[in-house]
């Protein structure tokens, strides 16, 4: 869905088949036996991606996948590819209160354990109305982070929007397409916009040191495979590759249900 809204909209986008990582079925195994790269190359074909990408951008969004440590089987976790792109992070999470600022204490920590920073952190699908109205979550999460987390900021308490209800599911199964899934695109990037801080956000990513201009140099070793270390698990001895599609076939004959 977001691929079709940047393509509507001329805004440059690398996704699915031509990231240039795919954890496509039987890539992790893969991985482990070395026959599919080392964490180093992955991580240097992605600063290259992002790199390419930025030529004559005024800035770029890198997508995380999932949790922060999603990825760590091959080294390739959120927080690697954060540092190979030198890109602070803003965390995306629910709405609540607890389990909410639970969960941003969790995952911040597994960046910031890796020198990445956090800049801040956006809270995501809360309620309309009760105990669990996002206007007063928004509230109780900012009274924490005002007296807990000083560097970061609360980007924004984005409510859910009962039309979007299901939309990933539909574009994943196809019955949300073409026009209408850019339709799709366009009305939950206003809703976005309308609950975000977008203007106080690119103005904390543009601040924050990872942004300024460092000669072109790397960060400094924030971690084993991103300072040129040997990857932990891959050798990195080429051994008999295989093809994605031989891959992909000998996992789904076993019962694959994903990278």
């Amino acid at each position: 869905m977001l691929g079709q809204w940047c393509a509507s909209m001329g805004v440059a986008c690398v996704a699915g088949a031509n990231a240039p990582l795919v954890f496509f079925k039987g890539f992790t195994r893969e991985f482990l036996a070395g026959r599919a790269g080392t964490s180093r190359e992955w991580l240097s074909k992605i600063a290259e991606a992002v790199d390419c990408l930025a030529r004559g951008e005024s800035f770029v969004i890198v997508d995380g996948v999932g949790f922060p440590a999603v990825g760590s089987v091959v080294g390739v976790d959120n927080a690697e590819v954060a540092i190979a792109s030198r890109a602070p992070v803003v965390l995306v999470g629910k709405c609540g209160v607890g389990a909410a600022i639970d969960a941003f204490s969790l995952n911040a920590s597994f960046f910031q354990a890796k020198g990445v920073p956090v800049i801040g952190a956006v809270f995501n699908r809360g309620d309309l109305t009760g105990f669990y109205d996002y206007r007063e979550c928004a509230e109780a999460i900012g009274s924490w982070f005002t007296m807990n987390r000083r560097r970061e900021q609360v980007f924004g308490v984005i409510p859910e929007l009962e039309v979007l209800d299901g939309a990933r599911e539909r574009v994943g199964n196809g019955s949300l397409d073409g026009p209408a899934a850019s339709h799709a695109a366009a009305t939950n990037i206003a809703h976005v916009k309308a609950h975000v801080d977008v203007q106080a956000l690119v103005l904390a990513a543009a601040c924050d040191p990872w942004n300024r201009p460092v000669g072109g140099s790397p960060p400094a070793a924030l971690s084993s495979s991103a300072s040129g270390a040997a990857p932990a698990v891959a050798s990195g001895v080429p051994l008999a590759a295989r093809s994605r599609a031989q891959v992909e076939a000998a996992a789904a004959s076993k019962g694959a249900k994903g990278g």
